[in-house]
């Protein structure tokens, strides 16, 4: 076997035995972390604080207003703009029932990013044999990742009132902001200066209490 032979398989071994690192106490079952009282924290932060509704409104909207898309056939180093793709009608009507308009896609899609840290797009293809018709948003604090030791992520399983969905993972488009600390998960800005938040929120609450106090009430006429 050639140096370049050896040194290939020494580098698919130690691939391996990362990805076996990551998964092997959990491999097959749904990580728990993020903890999904986490997104709800920051999805009241985002109720109650206006700042950081409108840090988040204003991302996803103009994210959403500017975005253009072009599809290119590549040929080499040519390429060729391909006309009215599948894909650009797809994100014109996501799905019959969620969003009405790519705007609102692409605005969820993004305020998901930035609130969580992550977004999960189901790409639902009606038939084995035909590409993604719909796309669906999954709400990320009920979305879970299945770790793999040989394809990093077996799978997702999406979670409401009790009931669980299995999707498998050429199913999902996770979309996830880089986090120092996580392998699996994104970290979001909320998340980061969640503490600020909630104390911007308990100043704001004391003050508004303490003017209730010390405002006289006038008597009655």
């Amino acid at each position: 076997m050639s140096f370049w032979s050896n040194l290939q398989a020494a580098k698919a071994a130690d691939a391996s035995r990362y990805l076996e690192a990551l998964a092997y106490t959990i491999e097959g079952a749904p990580l728990s972390d993020p903890d999904p009282s986490l997104y709800a924290n920051q999805a009241q932060l985002m109720q109650r604080l206006s700042w950081v509704h409108s840090a988040i409104g204003r991302a996803a909207e103009s994210t959403a207003s500017l975005a253009e898309f072009e599809v290119f056939q590549l040929e080499g180093a040519d390429r060729t703009q391909i006309d009215n793709h599948p894909f650009e009608d797809l994100l014109l009507h996501p799905n019959p029932y969620q969003f009405r308009s790519r705007f609102e896609f692409i605005e969820a899609t993004v305020g998901y990013l930035k609130l969580s840290g992550n977004c999960y797009i189901w790409a639902n293809a009606l038939s084995p044999e035909t590409p993604p018709g719909e796309l669906w948003l999954l709400r990320p604090d009920r979305v879970r990742a299945v770790p793999d030791s040989q394809k990093f992520v077996r799978g997702y399983v999406y979670t409401i009132q009790g009931r669980s969905v299995p999707f498998e993972a050429d199913e999902i488009v996770h979309l996830k902001m880089f986090h120092p600390l996580n392998d699996h998960y994104g970290l979001s800005a909320i998340e980061s200066i969640s503490i600020a938040s909630e104390l911007d929120f308990k100043q704001s609450s004391m003050r508004a209490t303490s003017s209730t106090r010390t405002t006289p009430s006038r008597p009655a006429p």
